[in-house]
């Protein structure tokens, strides 16, 4: 059976605890945990914002559990990928009812290391003339919806063949618990990148809290499709401040991305109707 993100992280912090040989009772996580997925599962409405609504109902009262026991993190050293990836898993369980996704039943939904760039890079003349010399370079990524391509690589007349497969997304959300100036710097990196690559690909960062100042110039990040604070609020380390996950933020978020799925991304001749070939 496969571990989920969050499952994992889970699991990490018993054998931390385990370690450690303390008292703390880890059986109140698992049990929430395991409450929050089996409610998840037995959803089941056609009305995709009653059914998203559920979902961040869920996600809200299990995140009370899980920033409750927030006093872990004294006895674990870092334990923020478990607040990461409460969300790269709940993105999963978000979109994978999407009717736009249900038609594509061999896509790659959740974590990935998806394709950024392939180059010819041989050691040498004799290298090159003998072998594809073909190198490709990947980024795992938070959560994405991508699809997997077989690549074979060979020179012409030669019997040797270079097989790769390539995970290539069509949507990448990078999972924050809060976003700063110096983390947006580096993602506004990345997201070039894998745009280089991938043009059409969209790129979304979810952070729970804000760290930005007024100051910044959100327009210097334009391979960075949206950014959505989810808690709509500054940063704050204090739980019992935090307001809840913010459901019409959760829906644009579902929205940008159905909408995205059902667009025309590339077609000349189609956006040629609308006298506009860039943004139509």
């Amino acid at each position: 059976m496969q571990i989920l993100p969050h499952e994992k992280q889970i699991l990490n912090i018993s054998e931390k605890v385990s370690r450690k040989k303390t008292n703390l009772d880890i059986k109140i996580l698992f049990d929430a945990y395991h409450n929050y997925r089996k409610k998840l599962i037995q959803l089941s409405d056609n009305n995709e914002f009653k059914l998203v609504t559920q979902k961040v109902n869920l996600l809200n009262e299990y995140a009370q559990i899980v920033y409750a026991q927030d006093y872990w993190k004294h006895l674990c050293g870092n334990i923020s990928k478990i607040y990461s990836s409460l969300f790269e898993e709940f993105f999963f369980e978000l979109l994978k009812d999407m009717p736009e996704l249900n038609r594509f039943p061999t896509m790659v939904l959740g974590k990935a290391k998806t394709y950024l760039q392939l180059s010819l890079a041989p050691g040498n003349i004799e290298d090159f003339f003998n072998h594809p010399c073909v190198h490709i370079k990947s980024k795992q990524q938070d959560f994405t919806i991508s699809k997997i391509i077989q690549c074979s690589f060979n020179n012409k007349n030669s019997t040797e063949i270079l097989k790769k497969d390539i995970v290539v997304p069509t949507v990448v959300i990078e999972c924050k618990r809060y976003v700063a100036v110096t983390m947006l710097d580096q993602i506004a990196y990345e997201a070039q990148r894998l745009k280089e690559g991938n043009p059409f690909a969209l790129f979304i960062v979810a952070a729970e809290q804000s760290a930005l100042s007024k100051a910044i110039n959100l327009g210097e990040y334009r391979f960075i499709d949206e950014i959505f604070i989810l808690r709509k609020q500054k940063r704050t380390n204090s739980p019992e401040n935090q307001n809840p996950v913010d459901f019409d933020v959760v829906w644009q978020l579902y929205d940008l991305i159905k909408k995205y799925l059902s667009s025309n991304w590339a077609d000349v001749e189609k956006r040629l109707k609308t006298g506009k070939l860039i943004h139509p």
